[in-house]
């Protein structure tokens, strides 16, 4: 299913949920294990403050990893096997081979981490090997092939094969304008893209430690306050297992879609660790 009906069927679940600014964190190069030897307090304070049921640094992953089960039960058994192979997947990415291997027994799975080659990367690395970079930013900004379909997508799996930092950057910049309303022959704004563009970026963002950046794209979704959102800014801020709480409040009966945005959310964790603050 494309990202955008995801994140559209998520609205109505997320929409109560308020957003909260955080200090910038300038971006790091170096990326530690989820569970940092540095103590809490070398972290930025998290988006969300810390409550009730909120996890301790030490032991942080698994505590959020045992939140994500604590949603999972309240789900019918069906959905209750897809969260737990979507988990099994999120933990078959984590860095710490412990972890991984003590999660994966628990939760009986024999998944792999999932394929981050779709067909998008290999048709613009053929494209920068074939025609060089310079052509694929004249077919991005016109939407030529391969860019004709599912352009965010492609853009963001060539954002990070740009040949150095400065074009990285205006290739950057070049999405955030395809991102921003078109006017239409009816003067009608034209949203097409806007919230896939803002998802792509917000995900190089967190990859990169980059809280503004982060926060920019977030604001083009449709649903900038959602579960995903909310750790992957995290991940630069710190403090992922403030969010527990909340995941506890979110989690629902009848639908999956908040523990699966936290599984989301908590993979590049499990799989990066934090930025330093």
């Amino acid at each position: 299913m494309p990202l955008r009906l995801v994140i559209f069927a998520a609205a109505s679940l997320a929409a109560a949920c308020a957003g909260r600014p955080a200090a910038p964190v300038p971006p790091a190069a170096e990326m530690p294990v989820f569970q940092p030897a540095e103590p809490e307090a070398a972290l930025t304070t998290s988006l969300t403050p810390t409550g009730p049921g909120a996890c301790k640094f030490k032991g942080e992953a698994d505590c959020l990893v045992d939140a994500v089960l604590a949603a999972r039960d309240k789900l019918p058994d069906a959905k209750r096997a897809a969260v737990t192979r979507t988990l099994g997947r999120a933990v078959a990415g984590a860095k710490d081979e412990g972890f991984r291997d003590k999660w994966a027994a628990r939760l009986d799975v024999a998944e792999t981490a999932e394929d981050d080659a779709p067909f998008a990367e290999a048709a613009v690395r053929d494209l920068i090997k074939d025609k060089g970079w310079a052509e694929l930013v004249r077919r991005a900004e016109s939407a030529a092939p391969p860019f004709n379909m599912g352009r965010p997508e492609a853009m963001g799996a060539a954002l990070p094969m740009a040949p150095d930092a400065g074009a990285r950057a205006k290739f950057r910049d070049l999405m955030f304008d395809l991102a921003r309303t078109k006017t239409t022959r009816g003067g009608m704004g034209d949203n097409f893209e806007r919230g896939d563009f803002g998802h792509v970026l917000a995900e190089a963002a967190m990859k990169d430690c980059d809280v503004q950046s982060f926060d920019r794209a977030v604001a083009l979704t449709p649903v900038p306050d959602n579960l995903r959102y909310a750790f992957w800014r995290a991940r630069i801020t710190g403090g992922a297992g403030n969010l527990a709480p909340r995941l506890k409040s979110d989690a629902k009966a009848d639908d999956s879609t908040p523990v699966l945005q936290a599984i989301d959310g908590l993979a590049p964790l499990l799989a990066l660790g934090y930025c330093k603050a």
